[in-house]
């Protein structure tokens, strides 16, 4: 469910600050409801309490999109700092990165200029790491 999700808000073109918050609302209650929807009688009133293992199943699920979607509520100049801190390595991607700047309208001039000193910095680490094992 997460995956086919997130497969639908990235066809999003443009996604405003406004936008991106009622998403993060919008998640929470769908979160909520999918939380008690198995304890939920015909009437709509909630008895008992799901289990744990479905509590921790529906966690887990609804996380990968959370920490997507409050990627796209923060400014557009923090956005890859804060989808580098918040999605979990092995989960990155740059075509996504790269889709959430484009929804949130991000020159790609900025984007190429990141890139660059990425590229950069891994570089310098390289040649660096290099000398040093050269001299020792």
């Amino acid at each position: 469910m997460t995956d086919q999700f997130l497969k639908q808000l990235f066809k999003i073109r443009k996604i405003s600050d406004a936008s991106a918050h009622q998403f993060q609302l919008d998640l929470e209650e769908l979160k909520n409801t999918l939380l008690y929807l198995p304890c939920l009688k015909q009437v709509g009133q909630p008895s008992g309490k799901p289990s744990d293992t479905y509590l921790n199943y529906v966690s887990k699920s609804i996380v990968r999109v959370e920490r997507r979607i409050k990627v796209l509520s923060y400014p557009i100049e923090l956005i890859e700092e804060t989808y580098m801190n918040l999605i979990e390595e092995d989960q990155r991607e740059q075509a996504e990165l790269s889709r959430i700047l484009d929804m949130r309208g991000a020159p790609s001039f900025a984007r190429s200029q990141t890139n660059i000193m990425a590229n950069t910095v891994v570089n310098n680490i390289k040649e660096g790491l290099v000398d040093f094992l050269r001299n020792n």
